[in-house]
This record gives structure tokens, C-alpha cells and sequence, in this order.
């Protein structure tokens, strides 16, 4: 329901299961490889874990920041939907389009220092264990998705 917006999780698995392959941005900044841009994916059950947790915690406030700490490329996430399908990789780089070329944010990383601070126990699953989780326990088990 949300289209374009939609998980890039969830865009990947689709755009694998109907060709086989996935298109990734090439690279417009000297240095930095095709697919290495890079964001701070977190699993929305993890988003739900902390945010119980902080319900118990009224001395945690504020508005903040969340996600793993650890920014991974686009290629990373890739190569863990493929690995969830047990299909072999087969990534596309595709010009960035005109639109968000000088636009485009190659990096994003949450500080996630006050969640140490606060002495939070939970811990985030890897990109690749969020990735499995989602693909086998979600998307390939929604008949209406597939």
C-alpha cells in the first residue's frame, strides 16, 4: 500500500522474485562504488522492542534517533535478500536518476550512544538476520504479495 515507499526490503524481494535480479543506484561520488551507498537499516521489530522497553522507562526521554549504530551498503542488502531466496546474486547498477543526482544522501547512520547511555539490554539483529526473518517469515508466506 505504500508503493514507492515501501521498504526497500520489500522492493528488492519483489523486483528478485519478478526478474531475478535486482537494479542498485551506480555511484555519482568519486571514490565510493556502485552500491555502496549506505544506510542504517533497522528491523522494525526491533523499533517495537525499544519502543516497550522505553514505555517502562520514564526517565528516557526526548525525541531520538534510532537504528542498529551501523550503516551497511545497499550491496549488503542485496546480497541478504538473496541469500534469504537461496538465489544466486545478481545485482544491476542503473544511473541515479536525474532527479536526485547532488541530492542523493550516501551515508546515514543513527548515533545510537544514548541508548548505551541508557543501559538498554536489547540488541539489534544483523542486516542479514532481519533480512531472513522478513523475506522467509513475511514476504514469502503473503500469497497476496507474491
Amino acid at each position: 500500500h505504500k508503493g514507492d515507499m515501501q521498504s526497500v526490503a520489500a522492493k528488492a524481494h519483489r523486483q528478485i522474485r519478478a526478474e531475478g535480479s535486482i537494479n542498485l543506484f551506480k555511484s555519482d561520488r568519486p571514490g565510493m562504488a556502485d552500491g555502496e551507498q549506505s544506510r542504517d537499516f533497522v528491523y522494525v521489530k526491533d523499533c517495537t522492542a525499544l519502543m516497550a522497553w522505553l514505555l517502562e522507562r520514564h526517565d528516557v526521554c526526548g525525541i531520538r534517533n534510532v537504528g542498529t549504530g551501523t550503516a551497511r551498503s545497499f550491496n549488503a542488502l542485496a546480497q541478504s535478500v538473496f541469500a534469504a531466496l537461496e538465489q544466486p546474486c545478481r545485482i544491476n547498477y542503473v544511473d541515479m536518476p536525474a532527479s536526485l543526482q547532488g541530492r542523493y544522501q550516501h551515508f546515514t547512520q543513527a548515533d545510537m550512544g544514548w541508548l548505551e547511555r541508557a543501559d538498554c539490554p536489547l540488541a539489534f539483529a544483523s542486516l542479514e538476520e532481519g533480512i531472513a526473518d522478513y523475506v522467509r517469515g513475511y514476504l514469502e508466506m503473503d500469497d497476496a504479495y507474491l
